[in-house]
């Protein structure tokens, strides 16, 4: 029997009155000034997070200091519930091969400043002090046990082969180790049914990668093994018709059949099918969230679409200050 959370749910549905709607980003766009779109945020949840000194420029840190609130909210809510280790690993993940790479490829000994300009999430559940003994210090307590195992590997491999990409691939591969044993423990199919829907994708993303950046096919040791799609034709890719067919056999393939039927350069074709394969999985949850009233598939759908949004207002407020033409901003939020 999955726990139910039916208080921090009830608090839920009321926020979501306050999610981001399309007549507020429309209104954004179309103001006059950064200050005008600024205002928008004041309908919304970060509405708390202002004060008499808060200036538009400020945005940043209050869309930070919003969504760092509504982890809050959620991890004292379901109690830390392990199964949001499938989000905030994710982050962790990123800080991980971001370190790595400053140690490896750059000599550093340390990552410096942990923010987002430097390439590091806010999200994660590990913490700066525990990326940075991990990875520059060899203390990797804080770790989960496929991470630390991966870290060792990873290092030894580099040190023959001195390729990155084969080290990220290692953690993807400890990273989904993880959550196949999340999903196990916790006993919620949904979690399982996750955790193939992001191993398929991660596939896909990463064949796409191959064709378009390395011209190659998927190297056998990147084929993530939790997802659905049959791997012997993933394995096969090696054009973008093959990578199609991949495609077609994904659950939402009506969201990327539009993409390849474009002229559409191979740079950008590669960023659209990353972004609707990011969204395949909030519209996933969503559908699986309708109707429901107390369960942890509630505050996990809210946390996607409070990040999906977050992405936006950061994206619409900072082309309000370059004066970036309303119609461009339209059509880079399609993507988003």
């Amino acid at each position: 029997m999955t726990k139910e959370f039916l208080f921090l749910c009830g608090r839920i549905r009321a926020l979501e009155a306050k999610l981001l709607s399309h007549a507020q980003i429309d209104r954004m766009i179309g103001a006059k000034t950064p200050e005008d779109a600024f205002r928008v945020l004041t309908e919304l949840q970060y509405a708390e997070e202002f004060d008499e000194a808060t200036r538009p420029k400020d945005f940043f840190k209050i869309i930070r200091k919003g969504l760092l609130e509504t982890k809050t909210m959620i991890t004292s809510g379901t109690e830390n519930d392990p199964a949001f280790e499938f989000v905030w690993k994710e982050y962790d993940l990123s800080n991980l091969k971001r370190a790595l790479k400053l140690k490896l490829l750059d000599g550093a000994n340390e990552f410096g400043t942990f923010s987002e300009s430097d390439g590091f999430a806010f999200l994660g559940s590990l913490n700066a002090q525990e990326i940075e003994a991990a990875i520059f210090h060899g203390e990797t307590k804080a770790l989960p046990r496929e991470y630390r195992a991966a870290l060792i590997e990873a290092e030894a491999h580099f040190a023959e082969t001195k390729s990155f990409r084969d080290i990220e691939f290692i953690l993807d591969r400890a990273h989904f180790d993880f959550l196949k044993r999340v999903a196990g423990s916790h006993r919620m199919p949904i979690l399982k049914e996750l955790l193939e829907l992001r191993a398929d994708g991660t596939n896909l993303r990463s064949a796409a990668r191959c064709i378009f950046i390395w011209k190659e096919s998927l190297p056998e040791g990147a084929l993530l093994p939790h997802g659905i799609l049959d791997t012997e034709m993933l394995m096969a890719i090696e054009s973008l018709d093959d990578l199609k067919k991949a495609f077609k056999a994904h659950p939402f393939f009506e969201r990327f059949e539009k993409l390849f039927t474009k002229d559409i350069d191979p740079t950008e074709l590669l960023i659209q099918l990353e972004r609707q394969i990011n969204n395949a999985t909030i519209e996933w949850l969503s559908e699986r969230e309708s109707g429901d009233i107390g369960s942890i598939i509630v505050p996990m759908t809210y946390l996607q679409k409070r990040i999906r949004n977050a992405s936006r207002l950061r994206f619409v407020m900072a082309a309000k200050f370059y004066n970036i033409e309303p119609e461009k901003i339209y059509e880079t939020l399609k993507h988003f």
